[in-house]
């Protein structure tokens, strides 16, 4: 039975992920502020970056993963003129510092079998740019990080990345203002939003099939940004 740490399980792509998965067989491992109702879960706050003590507090009953997959992130929704320097930070530090920090621990301290897959989500709002410009930068560092982590790790592990574009049942849709979902959707060549269970079912090939996928991060989105 494969080992699944997955963050980010409380709501949207990852908590239809941890469901899957664990429907699948797969031995899922929660990391987060909150609990996820009938999964493990290891308690860290992604909004304040952790050390290697907590770290390594937090982890010592756990047995190695297969797969790391960071599916926690903010997004705020507000234009740059409108954060204060505390929501700058948070931002980054649950999008990026957080992750990186993980992941620095995770592959130093062996809590990764050897080729096991390190997915981090990034976003099509890295490639043609967000109203939230922060949430997009964090995600254009999430694409650099992808590809300098995947040179420098492999081949003991596997660095990927997912980028989705507007994505039914997350937040990113929910909390549109009423008749922009509408709106972007005529936007999309594929003429509708991508579906959480497609995201869900590349990250298993990821996963399972994916031994040459390295350092390359793969867009789902509809045809809304082509690269």
């Amino acid at each position: 039975m494969k080992r699944v740490l997955l963050s980010g399980a409380s709501s949207g792509i990852g908590k239809i992920a941890a469901e899957y998965l664990s429907q699948k067989g797969y031995e899922v491992v929660s990391i987060g502020r909150t609990a996820t109702l009938g999964v493990e879960n290891i308690c860290v706050d992604f909004s304040l970056v952790p050390d290697a003590g907590q770290l390594q507090a937090a982890f010592s009953n756990q047995e190695p993963f297969d797969a790391f997959v960071n599916c926690a992130g903010l997004l705020p929704g507000k234009d740059f003129r409108n954060y204060t320097p505390e929501l700058q930070t948070e931002l980054f530090n649950i999008n990026v510092f957080t992750p990186v920090a993980l992941i620095d621990f995770l592959t130093a301290n062996r809590y990764l079998n050897d080729k096991a897959a390190i997915v981090l989500f990034s976003s099509i709002s890295a490639y043609k740019g967000s109203f939230d410009d922060f949430y997009a930068a964090s995600k254009g560092a999430i694409n650099a990080l992808i590809k300098s982590l995947a040179l420098k790790l492999a081949p003991a592990y596997r660095v990927v990345g997912i980028a989705p574009g507007m994505t039914e049942r997350t937040r990113m849709t929910d909390e549109l203002v009423e008749g922009r979902f509408e709106h972007n959707l005529k936007l999309i060549p594929a003429g509708q939003a991508v579906q959480p269970e497609e995201i869900v079912h590349l990250l298993e090939y990821v996963i399972e099939h994916g031994s040459s996928m390295v350092g390359n991060v793969i867009d789902i989105n509809g045809g809304q940004y082509l690269r």
